[in-house]
């Protein structure tokens, strides 16, 4: 099963999906067993083989995620947002699918913020500032608490999407919905308050030095 059409035809898959939304039960099934899980199934496989935090029955937990993924999808009534001149069901869905579940590993960490280990790869995607080094990760830390405390939850989803999952502003769109002119706009705004806290941060830096001269 490819993200493009598998066994059936774009023509079929459209069908499909209007008879999906139309609350038809038997193109439900079909859609899901047939077009939809083997891609959201592969998305998710492949979020949880590049996380190396994932413990325990990666199957199982693989299985969980598809079924939250689903839920998502139907329930928020996503599958109305595809547009089939703007690229095919499974690569649609696809990009749905690794967002939320990157989303919801997420939401199992204490905070996104501290996690040591993309805290550092975070900023310098957003504002590249030459080589780490050990006070450049400290201050890398500082700055990701004072973003928890400044960004709202959606703003935080796009910081990670953009900075941590490098995310395009193409996929962005298909995720949320959103013209390419606001997930633009969105991107931006987020990068002129990572460089705003940065360049505070070493304000008070230099204050400091200067104050213990």
């Amino acid at each position: 099963m490819s993200e493009s059409s598998g066994a059936h035809g774009s023509s079929e898959i459209e069908a499909l999906v209007r008879g999906a939304l139309g609350g038809q039960r038997a193109a439900q099934r079909v859609l899901i067993e047939d077009v939809l899980a083997p891609v959201i199934q592969a998305r998710v496989a492949r979020v949880l083989v590049r996380r190396s935090s994932s413990k325990g029955d990666l199957r199982t937990e693989m299985m969980d995620l598809c079924q939250q993924v689903f839920v998502h999808v139907f329930s928020g009534n996503l599958l109305a947002r595809w547009d089939p001149e703007a690229g095919p069901l499974g690569a649609f869905v696809g990009a749905i699918a690794e967002n939320h579940v990157r989303s919801i590993l997420r939401s199992r960490v204490r905070s996104p913020f501290t996690e040591i280990a993309t805290e550092q790869e975070a900023l310098e995607l957003a504002l590249p500032r030459g080589g780490p080094c050990h006070e450049t990760t400290i201050v890398s830390r500082e700055a990701l608490r004072r973003l928890e405390a400044e960004l709202d939850d959606e703003e935080r989803e796009g910081f990670f999407a953009f900075f941590v999952d490098e995310r395009s502003i193409e996929e962005m769109c298909v995720v949320t919905g959103k013209s390419r002119e606001a997930v633009y706009k969105q991107r931006q705004r987020l990068r002129e308050r990572v460089r705003r806290i940065l360049d505070e941060d070493e304000a008070a830096r230099a204050r400091t030095r200067e104050e213990g001269l």
